[in-house]
């Protein structure tokens, strides 16, 4: 067995490892919130219209209630022409699962226009008061979501469509907005706050989800469509004016600043060797005849290609980091 200490930069041999600083933070100046029959209602537009094979939907939420009702659904982003098909354009949401064993779970949606969708449901309900960051990812027909910088394993996926339907709807931020029956739905209300919603004509692979500072966009990002920081207002950030009108039951709240530092971590990137080699990435903590563990039990195997983990720590303080292979 070969093992290699990790330092902030260290190249060994064939295997080149880097290590750089992670921060999230929430909580920050003003956000939406929104209760009973609320959100914010924001025209169509051709740049949230969007048409391809990639997108992305990232915001911070805090959830004040779960969903009380079987079957009953909490709407984050809703751009879909049919609660049931999700047969146009996309959505991100909690839906109540109990009829399946499970509490509130996350979903995220992407229909064709022709009854296919795509979709990932996790079984996360994000229902304790906290500030969360969540990535929702479109690729190719394959719905992610990534919470706090961290890929959620999916409890039901379904990959039906490659490209993402358009349609003439407004897009409805927290709330299930007019349609099959023209609605809105009261039950299709999203309980609680969120802060910095970000619709893209992109994709995110796991590393920009757990490296980017999403405190600090510009507002002129490749692929932003549209950014709603909810400052007093629900204007639009990038130059795309997709500005929203608030909705009744929804209203504008001050965040303390002191309320951050959901996770501190780091991003380790590695070169793996030939695909006979398997590899560990393990740390340990700096004090004297600490052991070794392995990160999150995770491996990987050769072929030269590029692994990258993020390991989010808390507030701990150091760690040493090193791979061993055999």
């Amino acid at each position: 067995m070969q093992q290699f200490r990790i330092g902030l930069i260290t190249c060994l041999a064939a295997w080149c490892f880097a290590i750089s600083p992670g921060t999230v933070k929430a909580g920050l100046n003003q956000v939406l919130d929104v209760n009973t029959d609320g959100g914010v209602g924001v025209p169509h537009s051709d740049s949230l219209s969007i048409a391809g094979n990639e997108m992305a939907i990232s915001v911070w939420l805090k959830r004040r209630s779960e969903q009380a009702m079987v079957g009953q659904l909490g709407y984050i982003v809703d751009k879909v022409a049919g609660v049931v098909t999700f047969n146009g354009s996309y959505a991100l949401l909690f839906e109540d699962r109990t009829q399946f064993g499970f509490d509130d779970s996350l979903k995220f949606a992407v229909g064709d226009g022709s009854g296919n969708n795509s979709s990932v449901v996790v079984d996360q309900a994000l229902g304790d008061a906290n500030w969360h960051h969540v990535v929702a990812v479109f690729n190719n027909g394959v719905a992610t979501l990534f919470i706090d910088g961290i890929e959620a394993v999916p409890d039901q996926i379904k990959s039906d469509t490659q490209v993402i339907g358009t349609n003439a709807l407004d897009v409805f931020i927290g709330n299930g907005g007019p349609h099959l029956n023209g609605g809105p739905y009261l039950n299709e209300i999203f309980d609680g706050q969120m802060d910095n919603l970000c619709i893209w004509s992109r994709a995110f692979s796991a590393a920009e989800v757990a490296t980017i500072d999403w405190r600090k966009l510009e507002g002129d990002e490749a692929g932003l469509e549209a950014y709603w920081k909810f400052n007093g207002d629900a204007s639009d950030e990038t130059a795309n004016g997709n500005n929203g009108t608030l909705l009744p039951d929804a209203t504008f709240v001050g965040e303390p600043p002191v309320d951050i530092d959901v996770f501190r971590g780091v991003s380790i990137s590695f070169m793996t060797g030939p695909p006979t080699t398997e590899y560990q990435l393990q740390y340990r903590n700096p004090s004297p005849n600490s052991a070794w563990e392995d990160l999150e039990g995770q491996s990987t195997f050769g072929n030269g290609d590029v692994q990258t983990f993020f390991d989010t720590f808390g507030n701990s303080g150091r760690r040493i980091y090193r791979v061993i292979c055999w």
